[in-house]
């Protein structure tokens, strides 16, 4: 191992003494140690083993968490060799895919499923959180579409496809879905603060405010950051109760 010399005490010194200690040279210290032992060789911070122990762990367990993707999408692609027709098996491929990364062939995947079962409401959710996942809003909304008529009811449902006509630019049909949400479940915080901030956005003052009268009674936080966003839009703090009527908003 090599040596540095030390000019303070004359003599030369271990780079890793840090973490070991020196072995002595001084025959009396030596002969005190016994032969093949060092008392002085031991490690001074032990939390340097366990951190390379830590991290030797996680590797392994990466490793192996990836080989079991892999077999997982070795294991779909044989299932679909055996029953090339059966939607399940399509949708298994999906999510094989999906979880290595392939979203494009999860795309695919999912897409035949539905082709193959047309009530797949699973391989449906999936196909449009990869859509959302790809920002292809178009085709997400139309994936919740489809969702909402096979599970009218489902709150969940009409969340997300407001979510993406927001994001797609397209406010009226995100209002449309975001009313089915409150109508659904009335005292939905999110939806209605959904609603108030899309009512904001087209100038239409009264809309938020009743959005706004509703969301006070629900929660609190949400209705703060209203009262933020409307002073951030309008360069004024909002005032409940009063109504101006100088903002009517966009058609």
């Amino acid at each position: 191992m090599n040596k540095l010399f030390n000019p303070k005490v004359g003599q030369q010194t271990n780079p890793l003494s840090p973490l070991w200690g020196e072995r002595s040279n001084d025959p009396a210290e030596l002969t005190e140690q016994g032969e093949g032992g060092n008392k002085n060789m031991e490690i001074k911070h032990p939390f340097v083993i366990t951190l390379m122990i830590f991290l030797l762990c996680v590797l392994v367990a990466t490793q192996a968490a990836a080989q079991e993707k892999i077999s997982d999408l070795d294991a779909a692609k044989e299932g679909i060799r055996l029953k090339p027709n059966d939607a399940t098996a399509h949708y298994y491929l999906g999510n094989a895919y999906a979880d290595l990364g392939q979203d494009e062939e999860a795309v695919e995947a999912y897409k035949k499923a539905v082709s193959l079962k047309p009530d797949f409401a699973d391989a449906y959710s999936k196909l449009g959180a990869i859509y959302e996942k790809l920002n292809r809003y178009s085709e997400a909304s139309e994936v919740y579409r489809k969702l909402t008529r096979l599970k009218p009811g489902n709150v969940d449902l009409w969340s997300k496809l407001g979510n993406v006509y927001k994001e797609a630019g397209d406010e009226k049909k995100a209002i449309d879905a975001y009313k089915k949400v409150v109508q659904i479940k009335p005292n939905d915080a999110e939806a209605h603060f959904n609603l108030a901030t899309l009512y904001l956005d087209r100038e239409d003052e009264d809309s938020f405010r009743d959005e706004y009268e509703i969301l006070e009674k629900l929660d609190n936080q949400l209705t703060e950051e209203l009262r933020t966003l409307f002073k951030d839009k309008f360069k004024e703090e909002f005032t409940p109760g009063k109504k101006p009527g100088r903002r009517r908003g966009r058609d």
